[in-house]
């Protein structure tokens, strides 16, 4: 395998091919391999040659499996880089990538980003609109309270029993350790009985309820 990422990533550095050789070249080298190696692939890859094969994704004849880390990968690299933040138009071509391919890849690096609190309000409601499943339901949610908690607000009994459904604990805590939550809101916190799914977490925020 290593033999293949070194071709590649020469193939990445020399300008002397034709795109359609280029891409001929990247199936030869990636198809070679069993897939067990393709999927594992990318972590041998440069930077520069994770561009070329996103750049010719569309076009590449490989496993979507394959292609799915692969795109992973380059995503990946590029919001590594970018700090506590992430740049508009990196953000926008993730987003349109996603509504392209549906990619679980890519939805988990947008759902990582919300929990680091990396994307703007903007950014964060583009998420939204486009993105469906519970995992990101829940991050979003948690998101919007923990800006809340931290714009002042005050959370009601509704708000904490919202954040109970969807196992927000972090943001239970957070809540109750800056005094962000009503009278009612804490009586909502309940000693856990025995067997009580997540008891350790429900103990530890009932005993801060108690003490608010």
């Amino acid at each position: 395998m290593s033999d293949a990422a070194k071709a590649i990533n020469e193939l990445a550095r020399d300008c002397c091919y034709s795109e359609e050789e280029m891409i001929k070249s990247l199936e030869l080298l990636i198809t070679q391999l069993e897939l067990g190696q393709q999927l594992e692939l990318h972590s041998l890859l440069s930077e520069e040659a994770l561009s070329m094969i996103y750049s010719f994704r569309k076009r590449l004849a490989v496993a979507p499996a394959v292609q799915e880390h692969l795109v992973w990968r380059y995503f990946s690299g590029k919001v590594s880089k970018s700090g506590d933040s992430i740049d508009a138009k990196l953000f926008d071509e993730m987003i349109q990538e996603f509504i392209d391919s549906r990619s679980l890849g890519i939805e988990s690096i947008i759902i990582q980003a919300v929990k680091s609190d990396f994307l703007t309000d903007s950014q964060l409601e583009k998420a939204k609109s486009v993105l469906t499943s519970k995992v990101f339901e829940k991050e979003y949610l948690a998101c919007s309270f923990r800006k809340k908690i931290d714009s002042g607000v005050i959370l009601d009994s509704g708000d904490i029993r919202k954040l109970l459904e969807i196992r927000a604990y972090s943001i239970l805590e957070l809540a109750i350790d800056k005094k962000a939550v009503t009278s009612d809101g804490l009586n909502c916190f309940v000693a856990p009985g025995e067997g009580t799914p997540d008891k350790k977490m429900k103990s530890n925020l009932f005993r801060k309820a108690r003490l608010n």
